[in-house]
């Protein structure tokens, strides 16, 4: 805990050096925002200022066109495409691509205290923003809505990836066959499936993964630990996902619309499913018959039908 403590001391001294400088030099704010009244120690931080009031966003990403106010947030930004992670824990090594959200890992390492508690189910969080993105999961509340065709989300960078997938804006490419993803995150995970890397290992019986995300999951089948609790009936999942699904039997919502003949479904492998059958696509075979079939629980039903056959004749 004393290197936690290091670290965290080394990361955050910087801020504090300008907290304090902030703090110094308050009576000393001489340059005014003549648009809200809001005082700056120096004209530089007042005309940053002055930007969220004229929308100007004069620094643009290259890659994707994107613009921002200033160059900060440009390079922040620029990083998601390079993936420079500069930011690095010094106990496990994870890079990050901007100072705060280092710090916010280095809370959760060192085990710092989360004094906001969900009520529903007793998580903790280290901020109340945490807690009330955490809440939506519970009530079911999306707030943020997609303009084009109504879809609300938990949270505005869940809106952001839907906009992406609609605009068809994959700016992230595979060199190897060439699909494309709306975040470098998802490139990544997708390369993994051409190289086979699977970095992520399963400590209690050895598995391994390629995402973190995946490891989580399969972990919680050892532990049992199922911390996604639903608001109506009580009953628990493993995952975030599972408890959504879950959800829509309470509030009846399908928002998973074919668009050959209208009909509309809780979740997406249900939509994916019906699908075929407008399509005509069987892509499960039979390797007794070849026989095909829709989706594999049918085939799988089917290959009992060979299994009681033979059964009979042994």
């Amino acid at each position: 805990m004393d290197m936690m403590a290091a670290l965290m001391s080394k990361e955050l001294s910087h801020s504090f050096f300008y907290m304090h400088s902030a703090r110094k030099h308050s009576e000393h704010r001489l340059h005014k925002c003549e648009s809200c009244g809001k005082e700056f120690v120096n004209r530089s931080d007042l005309l940053r200022h002055m930007k969220v009031h004229t929308g100007e966003r004069p620094h643009k990403c290259e890659t994707c066109g994107k613009c921002f106010r200033n160059n900060y947030d440009l390079t922040r930004h620029t990083r998601t495409h390079t993936g420079d992670c500069p930011h690095k824990c010094g106990i496990c090594g994870k890079g990050y691509n901007n100072q705060s959200d280092l710090l916010k890992h280095l809370k959760v390492k060192g085990g710092e205290e989360r004094p906001h508690k969900c009520e529903i189910c007793g998580k903790g969080f280290p901020n109340r923003s945490s807690l009330i993105r955490h809440l939506k999961l519970h009530t079911g509340e999306r707030t943020h809505k997609c303009a084009v065709c109504g879809k609300g989300f938990y949270n505005h960078s869940d809106l952001m990836r839907h906009l992406k997938n609609r605009t068809g804006d994959r700016p992230h490419k595979c060199l190897v066959c060439g699909k494309g993803f709306t975040n470098k995150s998802g490139l990544i995970r997708h390369l993994r499936m051409h190289t086979g890397d699977r970095p992520h290992k399963c400590d209690i019986c050895g598995k391994d993964f390629g995402s973190r995300s995946d490891l989580t999951r399969h972990t919680r089948k050892h532990t049992g630990e199922r911390p996604h609790k639903c608001v109506v009936c009580t009953k628990t999942f493993m995952t975030r996902s599972d408890l959504i699904r879950h959800l829509r039997m309470h509030t009846g919502e399908r928002p998973h619309k074919c668009e050959a003949c209208g009909k509309d479904f809780r979740n997406r492998s249900d939509l994916n499913r019906h699908l075929k059958l407008h399509t005509g696509d069987r892509p499960h075979k039979c390797d007794l018959c070849d026989k095909c079939f829709i989706n594999r629980s049918d085939l799988n039903r089917h290959l009992r039908m060979h299994v009681s056959g033979h059964m009979m004749h042994v």
